[in-house]
């Protein structure tokens, strides 16, 4: 940055959620999909092409994936692996080394490795079923889990189902009897130990500056590289593009929330909690106030001691570790960048730019519907397409003794649902109909039953709907994959 610290509001467009979402984990990941459940294989569909300017371009081993529409607009998704047969991103998994590992189809969603033996000696990964239609998929290989915190990932080949309700899980190096609310959603598989060697590796490399930037290149062992992010010239942190198209500026990717602690026993001076790894972490660089926009600040060093409450009402804070909260800092003190947006017939996409340095084409979004980001999906019809997110955590109710129709308090005009049991997975998206107070039934094993003679938990603040009427599929933007 070349300003000193500011006093001056903070006026960019970043959200909340970006907030919370910067930095989920302490290793990052160099790609930024649209989705992880777009099942068109590279090597079944894609066609190979010459790579423009900023496109990915590492080993021959893995060409870069794309999603693209009909009228030209793009994102890049992830890589695919020739030599695994598999779709993979990049994650550091050590300081400075990076490697590709399993992504999308290839990987089930699970919440965690347990163990079936008293000794924690057989590893199995804990898939699951019922809230993501990928897991039952026969494509899915893998299960991994991310470096954090300077804890070592692991990548798992999964084998046969294991059926047992006897559950162990190690916790600080101990085995002992593992018990979670979410143990009747998931379905143990066999899971073997991967080294990490296999997948292809690359480095970290700081490129020319550029406008007060260092782009950020991950470089393979014979040479190639793509840009997968940007730096800060003078105080060395990683930073993204927020704000306006057409006035950005690279703010930190590791933030801190200003969110209801304090530094003194008063409840006077505010602290910030660390988004992630606070445990390991002895101070913080930066923290933003959950405002839109944001505000942002310098941040610092740990506290031994934090309060929560008001000036009134001022109490010890013992419930995690705060931060100290420095001087708030302008948007004009990070550095300016811009974004493209190239607009096609039904989608979008953006490049983030700074001075010469452009990222890989992201964020593919839809405008219809009144605007969402892509979930790239196979629709009823079998096709990949641009399709709303599909609802992660659903009632389960339908309106009708078939259960065809789905009830739900989601807010929106649509509703958009995972097929379960379909492979590759599906999304179906039903239109919101009247307000829905009376019986509701179920799914249960393929069956479809009568549950309840109303919705549990319906009311005029969270009231529920019926969606009786499935959008046709061909009202979504068809994609294609394209690798390079």
């Amino acid at each position: 940055m070349r300003c000193e610290d500011g006093k001056g509001r903070v006026s960019c467009a970043l959200s909340v959620a970006l907030l919370v979402a910067c930095g989920q984990t302490e290793k990052r990941m160099a790609s930024a999909p649209t989705s992880p459940s777009a099942s068109a294989s590279p090597s079944a569909s894609a066609s190979p092409s010459a790579s423009p300017g900023s496109s990915p371009a590492l080993a021959p081993r893995l060409r870069a994936v794309f999603v693209a529409s009909s009228d030209g607009v793009e994102v890049f998704r992830d890589f695919y692996d020739t030599q695994l047969d598999l779709n993979c991103h990049f994650v550091e998994v050590e300081a400075g080394l990076w490697r590709c590992l399993p992504f999308g189809d290839a990987v089930a969603n699970i919440t965690g490795i347990v163990y079936t033996d008293a000794d924690c000696t057989r590893p199995n990964a804990s898939v699951l079923t019922p809230v993501d239609a990928n897991a039952s998929c026969s494509q899915a290989r893998y299960a991994s889990v991310l470096p954090a915190c300077g804890q070592p990932g692991q990548v798992f080949a999964l084998g046969d189902k294991v059926a047992t309700d006897t559950r162990y899980s190690l916790v600080d190096g101990v085995c002992g009897p593992h018990s979670s609310g979410t143990d009747y959603l998931t379905t143990l598989f066999d899971a073997t130990s991967i080294p990490l060697e296999q997948f292809q590796s690359a480095r970290l490399t700081p490129g020319d500056p550029t406008d007060g930037v260092l782009p950020l290149e991950l470089e393979t062992d014979d040479g190639t590289a793509t840009l997968i992010g940007f730096r800060d010239g003078d105080d060395g942190f990683d930073c993204q593009l927020a704000g306006d198209d057409a006035d950005s500026r690279c703010v930190p990717t590791d933030l801190g929330v200003i969110s209801g602690t304090f530094a003194d026993s008063a409840c006077s001076k505010v602290a910030a909690l660390a988004m992630t790894c606070a445990a390991t972490r002895a101070e913080l660089a930066f923290a933003a106030e959950p405002l839109t926009p944001p505000v942002y600040h310098r941040a610092g060093a740990r506290l031994a001691t934090s309060y929560t409450g008001g000036p009134a009402s001022c109490s010890e804070w013992k419930e995690g570790i705060s931060f100290e909260v420095g001087p708030e800092m302008p948007l004009e003190s990070f550095a300016p960048g811009h974004r493209v947006v190239k607009t096609g017939a039904q989608l979008t996409s953006s490049t983030d730019t700074v001075g010469s340095a452009s990222l890989p084409p992201a964020r593919l979004r839809s405008l219809a519907y009144g605007g969402y980001d892509c979930y790239v999906a196979r629709g009823s019809d079998g096709e990949l397409r641009c399709l709303p997110p599909p609802q992660t955590i659903t009632a389960g109710y339908f309106a009708d003794e078939l259960c065809l129709q789905p009830v739900d308090s989601t807010p929106g005009d649509f509703l958009a649902l995972r097929v379960p049991d379909v492979c590759p997975a599906q999304v179906r998206v039903y239109a919101r109909g009247e307000r829905h107070t009376g019986s509701v039934y179920t799914l249960h094993d393929g069956t479809c039953a009568f549950l309840s003679e109303h919705p549990a938990g319906d009311s005029a603040r969270s009231p529920f709907y019926a969606f009786p009427t499935e959008i046709p599929a061909t009202e979504f933007a068809p994609l294609t994959v394209v690798s390079r």
